[in-house]
């Protein structure tokens, strides 16, 4: 059995292998059958130097390669070149106050470079989320009622026939296959739809609520949790709501878990993002939205499922209409009084044209029964009242569009107004200030005391530049 070598021999040996490494990797002829057979060589001789003790390798290293059966040499040959776990400390020169100005001004622009491209790619995808978000708006009804009436069939005699497309029958192989790709487009469209719009906000509204809880309930947070406390009755009393001053912790958490969702809903980020769905209408009633999305659904494709009787059909849409204005007239969800107004005439106007319909429908049920009887309503007459109310909302939609035109130009003229009066004061002061120590500098250089340090350097800036 080969006797191991001593600590000088072997870091000898060592050297002179890692020299005969480095001398074949520096060849260019390392692929040839010499190279290869001298570098085969060279790796024998290091397996069986690193089977020997080595005596820069701590304890613990020796025990991880004898548990896991491993050399460095088997592990990394043909991968990576093999080195000493201990080397010399790399010569290292202090740099120059011009290379370390460039190497700042480098880092520098580097930094300033990936910052602006973050900024951009976040502006980016902004943009793509209000796009997509508007254009599933926009087309949110439209596509929901192509998707619902492909399952509305009518019967016409044994058969039945799809209402939107009179040459296709009903329940036959070839109606299937759109059936079974409606029944996925109701799924993702008209269910995910308002589910990925309602999702969506909710999460941005509870973001981290949970976690700020949780730190603001322990002691080392006190300070903290009255500074929130303080921003909330702050917030609440503006909105012309009164806070009790004594609180339980259980009231405080959930006082400060509600403004804290109002807070994540109106940070910049959220509201660019987000916005659409949720900005015009108040914090409390940030879910109006799809509300809306459903009522929409409802009108334009479900009802019409309900066969049978037109006059269910007429009442049922009644209903709803009248549902939808209660609730929007009680709860005034929107921010802006103007929004309110137009939404509750848009809803009125509608239950108005519902409700028109609905004579029309009984005064042709009358006229056309066995035993007919004199019309309710004369046809001519209920014509010119859907006229007029639908000209009497666009005349308050564009009302109200002016109005708000106006006021806010006003308001922007007020905010100039309030700005340019804030210079004119900033440059008066400006010139008062100077004009005071312009005075106090004469009373001071007439006396036989002697000048301060303010004194001599106000006087040095009075000094023309020639005399500088």
């Amino acid at each position: 059995m080969p006797q191991p070598l001593s600590g000088s021999r072997q870091k000898r040996r060592r050297q002179s292998l890692e020299q005969r490494a480095s001398t074949l990797l520096s060849l260019d002829d390392v692929s040839s059958a010499h190279g290869t057979i001298a570098a085969r060589r060279v790796l024998t001789a290091l397996r069986a130097l690193l089977t020997e003790p080595d005596p820069h390798t701590s304890h613990a290293r020796q025990l991880q390669r004898e548990a896991i059966n491993m050399s460095t040499a088997k592990a990394y040959t043909g991968a990576l070149p093999m080195y000493r776990s201990t080397h010399r400390v790399c010569p290292a020169k202090p740099l120059t106050a011009h290379v370390r100005s460039r190497v700042l001004r480098s880092n520098l622009c580097v930094w300033q470079a990936r910052v602006k491209l973050r900024l951009l790619y976040q502006s980016y995808r902004i943009k793509c989320v209000k796009v997509m978000l508007g254009i599933l708006l926009l087309l949110y009804p439209m596509v929901s009622r192509n998707f619902l009436l492909v399952f509305h069939c009518d019967q016409i005699g044994a058969r039945y026939w799809l209402v939107k497309d009179r040459s296709l029958e009903c329940y036959t192989t070839e109606w299937s296959l759109y059936a079974c790709v409606a029944l996925a487009g109701v799924g993702v469209w008209v269910v995910g739809v308002p589910f990925l719009f309602w999702r969506t906000v909710y999460k941005a509204r509870h973001r981290h609520i949970d976690t700020r809880l949780a730190l603001l309930e322990s002691r080392a947070y006190r300070p903290l949790r009255e500074k929130w406390l303080a921003e909330m009755r702050t917030m609440l009393a503006a909105e012309g709501r009164c806070v009790p001053l004594a609180l339980g912790r259980r009231d405080e958490m959930s006082y400060l878990g509600h403004y804290m969702k109002t807070k994540n809903l109106e940070d910049s980020a959220v509201m660019a993002r987000l916005g659409l769905i949720y900005q015009n209408y108040k914090s409390e009633f940030w879910w109006f939205d799809v509300f809306d999305l459903i009522r929409k659904v409802l009108l334009n494709g479900v009802l019409v499922f309900l066969q049978g009787n037109d006059i269910v059909q007429s009442t049922s849409g009644l209903a709803l209409c009248l549902l939808a204005l209660t609730l929007t007239l009680q709860c005034k969800p929107y921010r802006s009084w103007t929004d309110s107004l137009v939404a509750g005439v848009t809803q009125f106007q509608l239950f108005i044209t519902l409700f028109l319909g609905f004579l029309l429908l009984m005064n042709t049920t009358s006229t056309t029964a066995l035993t007919p009887v004199a019309a309710i309503v004369d046809v001519d007459t209920i014509s010119l009242m859907l006229v007029a109310t639908n000209l009497a909302s666009v005349v308050v939609a564009a009302g109200v569009l002016l109005h708000d035109t106006v006021h806010n130009r006003r308001r922007m003229q007020k905010v100039r107004a309030v700005r340019r009066a804030e210079l004119i004061q900033a440059a008066v002061r400006k010139l008062w200030r100077r004009a005071y120590n312009h005075a106090v500098v004469i009373a001071y250089a007439n006396r036989p005391a002697p000048l301060s340090v303010a004194l001599l350097l106000q006087r040095a800036r009075r000094l023309p530049p020639s005399e500088n």
